[in-house]
């Protein structure tokens, strides 16, 4: 799996090393290839934090982030600290995934889940009270008295 965020710097001839377009330092999933004179990527740049952080911040708002697929479940992070299992009934593997509880299961869906019109109760209203009624009057001798209009 090749990096979207690692490169070459220009200028670089003796074994040119990659680095991270995120935070501009040496990419720490590359190691030395003698072979080819150059640092390559190594096979588990999947597990960088750095891209991973940067993926989390482009998923859609009402999404869940996709950690991983393993054995044709979905490992998808519904809040901060909470992972749940999903079996995956989707075509492949993507970053997110919208998420809707039904009983004690949950179903995936690429695109958000249409809201139905469900009768809301009304909230009471609360009544409204004449300012007039409660505010205070001051009298000369600096006592509250109760306005009684």
């Amino acid at each position: 799996m090749a990096c979207e965020y690692s490169y070459y710097k220009e200028g670089e001839t003796y074994y040119p090393r990659l680095y991270c377009r995120l935070n501009n330092h040496y990419c720490i999933y590359s190691k030395k290839c003698l072979k080819q004179e150059k640092f390559i990527p190594t096979d588990n740049q999947g597990e960088c934090y750095i891209m991973n952080m940067e993926k989390r911040k482009k998923i859609p708002n009402g999404s869940c982030y996709v950690r991983f697929e393993h054995k044709g479940n979905l490992f998808v992070e519904i809040d901060d600290s909470h992972v749940v299992q999903i079996k995956n009934t989707l075509n492949g593997v993507t970053d997110y995934v919208y998420v809707k509880k039904v009983d004690n299961n949950y179903e995936i869906s690429l695109s958000p889940f249409s809201t139905t019109n469900t009768l809301k109760e009304e909230t009471p209203k609360k009544e409204k009270t004449d300012v007039r009624t409660t505010t205070k009057k001051k009298k000369k001798n600096n006592s509250y008295v109760k306005n009684e209009s």
